[in-house]
């Protein structure tokens, strides 16, 4: 088991800091450049879970600052209008 009162190394810990920062740095990258992305245009049919599918696509919204544009359709012309 693993001895919680025994310290890191120094290397170690530069490191491990090394890669939290650079996590951090990559995440508010992405976010920062979300913003030159085009908006994903998603088309959908009208189905009983279609509040829950909102909601997760706001939450992903919010979490990666890209924009997504819902096209919603009644199921039976979702075909329809995917073909043209």
């Amino acid at each position: 088991m693993f001895d919680q009162t025994k310290k890191l190394p120094k290397m170690t810990r530069r490191a491990a800091g090394s890669l939290v920062m650079a996590a951090v740095l990559s995440a508010s990258a992405g976010v920062a450049l979300a913003a030159d992305q085009p908006i994903i245009k998603l088309a959908i049919n009208q189905p009983p879970w279609l509040d829950s599918f909102i909601a997760m696509v706001d939450k992903y919204e919010d979490e990666t600052g890209n924009k997504i544009e819902l096209d919603v359709s009644p199921y039976a012309g979702l075909l329809e209008k995917v073909r043209n």
